[in-house]
């Protein structure tokens, strides 16, 4: 994720789910909780590829689902909204 459009400014990354966004990046030294931009879900292919955002912290609130091999900005009605997300199979729940 990027905190701007065209990926741009600050970036995190997670290998794994993630309840709070409200730090990331080196040493958790960047709070990227309803700042989100930009994203590219680059997870490896199979079970657990896609990732499911979410509004709320703890996974928490409505959500949407980024698939595998999905890039560009977050359309404007998620722009700045998530706060956490999982891997998930196949954008399941």
């Amino acid at each position: 994720m990027w905190e701007d459009t065209n990926r741009g400014g600050h970036s995190c990354g997670w290998s794994g789910d993630d309840a709070n966004w409200s730090t990331c990046g080196p040493n958790g030294s960047f709070n990227m909780n309803d700042r989100a931009s930009a994203w590219f879900n680059n997870g490896y292919g199979g079970a657990y590829a896609d990732v499911r955002v979410y509004e709320d912290i703890n996974y928490g609130g409505a959500s949407t689902c980024a698939p595998n091999g999905g890039q560009g900005n977050i359309p404007w009605e998620w722009n700045d909204r998530i706060s956490s997300h999982k891997w998930v199979t196949a954008c399941g729940y």
